[in-house]
């Protein structure tokens, strides 16, 4: 077993965790009087979208999902940035996930703290739709945020962080954005000692129709 401790394993994932836990949980037992009313859109609080999200904090790592040529759902674990308050990944140049959108922009990303424990798994899932861009800065943008968060001030393999970014840049990609937010679904880590097979609180937020 290796011995090599990453800082986002160190400490990133504490973080993650009490970010999540700054949201206002409503008292909730069970019971469906108690669940919270749907609320609009509007009303989503981006400040803590922000910063679960944003590069500083986040750890790498998100799950995409959109429609193959099937209309079912694809679902992939992607390396993500978050630029100017928009979910981005990249994807090489020639892969059909990008004519798929253009096509049709329906996605989903979904992103979670990643710990393993009933009691204090979070996530975040945001709904919209896509815009797809060959722009040679987000790109870059978007290569230096993904390879700062992969290698973190003290891992013992940070030497890898300048080539991988020299890399990412000077590859054909072209990179997704969620650019439009339809909805986001919200979950904070339980209260220890909730209780097994009571319904885990869930927050949403929708687009008006």
């Amino acid at each position: 077993m290796s011995t090599r401790e990453y800082a986002w394993e160190a400490t990133q994932l504490d973080e993650i965790e009490e970010t999540f836990r700054g949201f206002p949980i409503p008292e909730f037992d069970g019971d469906e009087r108690q669940r919270p009313t749907v609320a609009r859109l509007r009303e989503y609080p981006q400040e803590l979208v922000d910063d679960l999200l944003g590069n500083e904090r986040a750890h790498p790592l998100i799950t995409m999902a959109h429609l193959d040529q099937r209309g079912y759902p694809f679902i992939s674990v992607m390396g993500f940035s978050y630029l100017d308050g928009r979910i981005a990944v990249a994807a090489r140049a020639n892969a059909r996930k990008q004519r798929r959108l253009e096509a049709d922009p329906r996605c989903s990303f979904c992103y979670h703290n990643m710990i393993p424990r009933p009691d204090r798994m979070g996530f975040i899932t945001l709904v919209g739709k896509a815009e797809v861009t060959r722009d040679p800065e987000l790109l870059a943008a978007h290569a230096r945020a993904v390879q700062f968060k992969n290698y973190r001030e003290g891992d013992p393999d940070i030497e890898r962080r300048d080539p991988a970014i020299a890399s990412m840049i000077a590859a054909e990609r072209e990179l997704i954005l969620l650019d439009e937010v339809e909805a986001v679904y919200f979950m904070v880590p339980m209260e220890h000692g909730f209780g097994s097979g009571r319904p885990t609180p869930l927050f949403f937020w929708r687009g008006e129709r």
